[in-house]
């Protein structure tokens, strides 16, 4: 997956908004995977300082909740993070058939080309250097 294209994928925002994965090129985006019953929901507000101090550096933050429950979910924990960054979500584990992850939080780093520089799958933590 490294050096290789994003795969395209569609999800909605939080709002309804479907937002396509074509829509990062031209940025370098921090593809953030998490879901509302696990854990790794903890590291929202510190995407949300990562998101602050490197915006204006050109590197988006889009994060992406696989919560089947919908938005009443994932809402809360956005909302308590006071998260500014884009958040998608994928009700039906759409990005882990294409991305083939089973487990989260996940990140993907890609390039302004929607080239993969950097992914790491399972026990992701922005926290930890």
């Amino acid at each position: 997956m490294i050096g290789s294209t994003i795969p395209e994928f569609s999800l909605p925002d939080l709002e309804g908004r479907v937002v396509n994965s074509r829509e990062f090129l031209g940025k370098r985006v921090a593809l953030f995977i998490w879901a509302s019953w696990w854990s790794c929901r903890e590291q929202l507000p510190v995407w949300q300082e990562f998101y602050l101090a490197y915006k204006d550096k050109g590197i988006e933050v889009v994060s992406v909740s696989v919560d089947a429950q919908g938005v009443t979910k994932v809402r809360p924990y956005i909302d308590g993070a006071i998260a500014t960054y884009a958040t998608l979500l994928d009700e039906q584990n759409h990005l882990g058939s294409l991305f083939n992850f089973m487990a989260v939080p996940n990140c993907i780093l890609m390039d302004e080309n929607g080239v993969v520089e950097y992914r790491k799958y399972g026990g992701f933590d922005i926290r930890e250097d």
